[in-house]
């Protein structure tokens, strides 16, 4: 039993590392639009 606790929370940490990372990803791109977008706001 505390064998399959183990398992379930490594395969919870690694798959919420995973989805982190993707996200991390998502979050650049989206860092860099809203700071063109905020940088056309200050220029207009």
């Amino acid at each position: 039993m505390g064998f399959l606790i183990d398992a379930v929370a490594t395969w919870g940490w690694f798959f919420g590392v995973s989805v982190r990372k993707w996200r991390t990803i998502d979050q650049m791109s989206y860092t860099q639009d809203y700071l063109a977008e905020f940088n056309n706001h200050i220029a207009s």
